[in-house]
């Protein structure tokens, strides 16, 4: 199965121990665009979102990620 590109700086060494958290933005379009920056194969779309209407699923999962993020914090 196809997976995303790891993020840039991922495996650089950290400049001090601890665990780094970010969050996304809480803007469903962001969000949107952050899924296809990684998942650029629609095959591997279909696949992971089990639908025919990729487009408007990919749509519901950012909004749906940007209601947990309002509801919960980002911070």
């Amino acid at each position: 199965m196809w997976m995303p590109p790891l993020p840039d700086g991922v495996l650089d060494p950290p400049a001090r121990p601890g665990l780094r958290i970010t969050y996304a933005d809480v803007d469903a379009d962001a969000l949107e665009a952050h899924i296809r920056h990684y998942y650029t194969d629609r095959a591997a779309l279909e696949f992971i979102v089990d639908g025919d209407d990729v487009d408007r699923e990919v749509r519901l999962l950012a909004e749906d990620a940007t209601g947990l993020l309002s509801r919960y914090g980002s911070a």
